[in-house]
């Protein structure tokens, strides 16, 4: 059916149907995920029959897989990631960072009964998240030296 339309109106719409290699709901194998695009957008990394690659997901479909070429439809404007932050934890003063951790841990977990898998999940996702904001803070930095492309590590005590 969704062929037929795009045969009929792919002109019209400018649009480009993409359908997937493989059943995406494989309970019943049916083909039930596509992707419609502007014709004007690139879509890469296609299986070699040109179909969208079709990868195993946490769901009783099969994710549908493809990268969009940005360079062409933004014709190379498009900004560079930002960089990927990197710690130098050899430095890191690790008597510091667990009382950083202690006195910002907020998470109380009951001692008194069972928890639920709800709650084992929220205490772990909090639990994560003050363990990621206490690195921020506390564990030195490494800087990219753009000149040499090497990366040296800063000196967050000098800063201090």
């Amino acid at each position: 059916m969704l062929n037929r339309w795009e045969e009929k109106n792919s002109i019209t719409h400018k649009c480009t149907l993409y359908n997937p290699n493989r059943p995406t709901y494989t309970t019943a194998g049916s083909y039930l995920d596509h992707c419609l695009a502007d014709t004007r957008i690139e879509i890469k990394e296609l299986s070699s029959n040109e179909l969208l690659k079709t990868l195993p997901y946490d769901s009783d479909h099969n994710a549908i897989y493809f990268t969009i070429d940005t360079n062409e439809i933004f014709m190379g404007l498009t900004s560079s990631p930002p960089p990927t932050i990197r710690y130098n934890y050899k430095r890191t003063n690790w008597r510091k960072f667990a009382e950083d951790l202690l006195d910002n841990h907020n998470n109380r977990i009951p001692l008194d009964r069972n928890l639920t898998i709800s709650e084992i999940d929220s205490h772990i996702l909090n639990l994560e998240e003050e363990i990621t904001t206490s690195i921020s803070k506390i564990v030195p930095k490494v800087v990219a030296d753009t000149k040499k492309e090497k990366f040296r590590a800063t000196n967050q005590e000098e800063k201090n």
